[in-house]
């Protein structure tokens, strides 16, 4: 070969490899760019948020240690290792989910009972405990307060269903008092502050004001003008004004889900310092080894970390906006709020896809979720208030706003409602209810709609409240009978 072309080919090769190196060179100064200004972003995003009052640390969000005379946790605990192995059972499941299983089946609802007294017991002993502190600090994305939750969800059942059994033995007074004591078991689930907590709290919640729509069209109260049952069963005048009080303060409800967007961002704090490589005993209370950080690969490390940097940014701008999406007087406003705080950014997809397993989104069920227990407690309260005017007056009311000052301290707000209007009422309807507009907004008069299983779809129409007991059920087999429904139920015409 000429020497010429042998020069040629060498100073190609030369540029060639000039090219390349010149090429991964601006990468890596890119790269490097990149990784500063993920670094920067989401320092400055800590930063403000911090100024504006968030919390980021799990050790801000968990309750006082509090003396172990004084301490219900420990007696939930030992309610829980006492529970017979039945609760577990499916058959379990179907007892509490049928409102005719006391009469259908005493004797086994009576051994349910006798097996579990024990736990019941500690159940109530705990309520009067002053405080509730788990202590042993939270774990990764709530793994303590997974099987916490499903135990208290489990003891709440139970006490649901003792509820129901002393209600139709005549005994209103212990009814009401178990029904107390779930309350407080929803408000003292383990605290791991996230949305696993926050649901199960809510879902407990509902049970007992589920049970108290059956219960209160029935609850005998001692002074009443109908006939009393002996003193020592009959609920108390004061007894029932408690529980309407507390079912209307639903500040609980609100601080549950401030803690549960806190304890993410704290979760996704401690995550991105670990990832950063930051402050790494921030991650001491989330179960990590002071100094122990996340092994990334070389993929990762070149590609990945400064989007969930970035991404970590982003969500931390907009959990201070979301924590207080709760306080807002109506779902219409909060949901407004969140879909302006979590509209998603290309970050936010490279995330999930690439390191889903950390992340929980913000969505929109939880929150409403947390505003449909608002309407089902205050319908509860306001059934127990006409309950009360029933058994004073001979009737019901015509009216809620007769309920106050009496029974009532105000009617309260439907929390569906963007416009502040109260709870609806159609005491003369076929079927008798309370009703919420429910997630459209819509005031359809208290219709419902009912699923092709003979169930009431709580997403469609509006959200009701039985003032009659009746709620339509799943249907039974055929050789049972079927439930029937009135005009003001609209069958759901979806196919199956």
């Amino acid at each position: 070969m000429p020497q010429g072309d042998r020069a040629i080919r060498r100073g190609a090769s030369r540029k060639v490899v000039l090219g390349v190196l010149l090429y991964f060179g601006a990468l890596a100064l890119v790269r490097l760019w990149w990784g500063c200004e993920a670094q920067r972003r989401f320092r400055a995003a800590y930063e403000s948020y911090r100024a504006a009052g968030g919390v980021l640390r799990i050790e801000e969000l968990l309750p006082e240690r509090v003396p172990d005379a004084e301490n219900a946790a420990e007696l939930l605990r030992q309610a829980w290792a006492a529970l017979s192995p039945t609760v577990s059972s499916e058959r379990f499941g179907q007892m509490v989910s049928d409102p005719h299983v006391v009469q259908n089946a005493p004797a086994e609802v009576e051994q349910l009972l006798a097996d579990n007294q024990t736990p019941l017991r500690l159940l109530r002993e705990s309520r009067f405990l002053s405080g509730c502190d788990w202590s042993g600090g939270a774990t990764l994305l709530g793994q303590r307060a997974i099987s916490g939750s499903s135990k208290a969800r489990t003891l709440a059942k139970l006490a649901v269903l003792a509820a129901r059994y002393h209600h139709h033995r005549g005994n209103d007074q212990e009814a009401l008092e178990l029904l107390e004591d779930v309350l407080t078991l929803a408000e003292r689930c383990p605290e791991d502050p996230n949305f696993m907590r926050l649901l199960v709290a809510v879902g407990t919640q509902a049970l007992a004001a589920a049970e108290l729509e059956s219960l209160a069209p029935r609850l005998v109260v001692a002074e009443g003008l109908e006939p009393a049952r002996p003193a020592a069963a009959a609920a108390t005048r004061q007894q029932v004004q408690h529980l309407i009080n507390r079912l209307v303060d639903d500040r609980d409800l609100r601080e549950g889900w401030t803690h549960a967007v806190y304890g993410e961002a704290a979760e996704l704090f401690a995550l991105m310092n670990l990832i950063a490589g930051d402050e790494p005993s921030i991650s001491a209370g989330l179960g990590f080894r002071p100094g122990q950080a996340i092994e990334l690969d070389l993929l990762d490390r070149l590609l990945l970390k400064p989007a969930w940097l970035l991404d970590g940014a982003r969500r931390l701008s907009s959990y201070q906006i979301i924590a207080h999406a709760a306080n807002l007087p109506d779902w219409p406003s909060a949901s407004t709020q969140l879909k302006t705080a979590v509209a998603p950014e290309l970050p936010n997809v490279v995330c999930q896809w690439a390191f889903g397993p950390f992340w929980f989104s913000v969505g929109q069920a939880p929150l409403e979720q947390v505003f449909r227990c608002m309407a089902q407690r205050r319908m509860a309260a306001t059934a127990l208030a006409i309950r009360l005017y029933e058994l004073d007056k001979g009737k019901r009311p015509d009216r809620l706003e007769e309920l106050v000052p009496a029974y009532l301290a105000a009617v309260p707000q439907d929390p569906y409602a963007a416009d502040g209007r109260p709870l609806g009422y159609r005491p003369d309807a076929t079927v008798p209810v309370l009703y919420s507009v429910g997630r459209d907004g819509i005031d359809q008069g208290g219709q419902f709609v009912l699923k092709r299983d003979g169930s009431v779809d709580h997403r469609a129409a509006d959200l009701v409240f039985f003032l009659d007991g009746s709620r339509p059920r799943v249907r039974q087999p055929a050789s049972q009978t079927q439930p029937t429904t009135s005009s003001q139920a609209v069958p759901d015409q979806s196919k199956p």
